[in-house]
């Protein structure tokens, strides 16, 4: 599994992975989560010493690379399993059960396994393949290459969960809540 340890957050002013929620910050709830669906975690982005946990690797971003394909693709070069499951840390409301749902879809062999939500990809709560990798880093170079593109540029090759399937397993607007803004984590709180 691949945690995508973003930092400082420009609309917020602090470090998300720090922020809490409940009795714990945003990363160890992401790590709590990897740890109970996957035998390999990795940690990607430039964490500080007192937030490398004990028996994970961390890894920097890809360079050349922007926002979150830089750190899909290092991910991706940095795992031995033939594919990652990717959980951003500020994505809390992520269950365990939706997690080993796209691991199992992705084990049917797609490219990548990614919900679809109100007609929007959400590509940071997914499954790719290492082959993933190298494509994330080749068609996402440049200014605004985004891995929501790349993953409707490889829509015949990549399993998109739809919101009834999704909805099994929560409200998709709330499971894929993404904490952004202090009005985000406000209204996390008020969920959690």
């Amino acid at each position: 599994m691949i945690i995508l340890a973003g930092g400082q957050s420009r609309r917020m002013g602090v470090d998300k992975r720090r922020l809490e929620l409940g009795p714990h910050t945003l990363l160890e709830t992401a790590l709590h989560s990897a740890r109970r669906v996957c035998s390999e975690v990795v940690m990607v982005g430039r964490l500080p010493p007192d937030l490398r946990p004990p028996n994970v690797r961390c890894v920097d971003d890809c360079p050349g690379l922007r926002g979150p394909a830089a750190g899909i693709a290092a991910g991706l070069q940095a795992i031995s399993s033939p594919r990652a499951l990717v959980l951003a840390c500020d994505m809390p409301f992520v269950t365990e059960a939706l997690l080993r749902h796209l691991l199992t879809r992705a084990a049917e062999g797609w490219l990548a396994v990614a919900p679809r939500s109100a007609g929007r990809w959400e590509p940071l709560c997914a499954v790719y393949s290492t082959e993933c990798g190298a494509l994330v880093e080749r068609e996402c170079a440049g200014e605004h290459a985004a891995v929501r593109g790349f993953l409707e540029n490889h829509c015949d090759e990549i399993l998109a969960l739809g919101e009834q399937e999704l909805a099994r397993f929560g409200e998709p607007s709330q499971l894929f809540a993404n904490l952004n803004t202090p009005e985000d984590v406000k209204r996390a709180a008020r969920l959690a």
